[in-house]
């Protein structure tokens, strides 16, 4: 039997740069009116969970820079919402976002066992953080695949 070293922070980034083409799939394959409108109730647009995942993976990834975590204003957060209205857009910026999450990985492993606070204020190492951040791509994927079954689309888009 051939064993290898594991190179934990090159597998981690593969997979998250991965999980944002597949999200980037599936936003290919919702209209830009599914994008942009919310499903009804207490539904978020796949326009707002975009927007979040792209925030999400940029404090990640500063963090790991070693770049302190400052909230944005009301003002910088619509700008980003504003900047991501257009379906394409939110696509580019989610695979933008992933890709320095996964760089900062790759570049500063020396910093994934540091001890942060995640933005809901609970206490975790950097690591953990990523592992989150990787699952919340493909947590909100999982959304934009209910939204394509519940409007007729059963397709796998992930091979297209």
């Amino acid at each position: 039997m051939v064993t290898t070293e594991l190179n934990a922070p090159a597998e981690v980034a593969a997979f998250i740069r991965n999980s944002a083409g597949l999200y980037g799939r599936d936003l290919d394959a919702i209209s830009d009116e599914d994008y942009t409108k919310p499903m009804g109730g207490v539904c978020r647009s796949a326009h707002e969970f975009t927007v979040e995942i792209v925030g999400f993976n940029r404090h990640i990834a500063n963090q790991l820079r070693g770049i302190e975590a400052t909230p944005l204003t009301d003002e910088q957060k619509a700008e980003r919402s504003a900047k991501l209205s257009d379906r394409a857009e939110g696509k580019a910026a989610v695979i933008v976002s992933a890709d320095e999450l996964a760089q900062a990985v790759v570049d500063h492993p020396e910093n994934l066992a540091k001890e942060t606070m995640a933005p809901w204020k609970a206490p975790m190492s950097l690591f953990t953080l990523v592992l989150i951040g990787m699952s919340h791509i493909m947590y909100h994927d999982g959304q934009l695949n209910f939204l394509q079954s519940y409007r007729g689309d059963g397709e796998m888009h992930w091979f297209d």
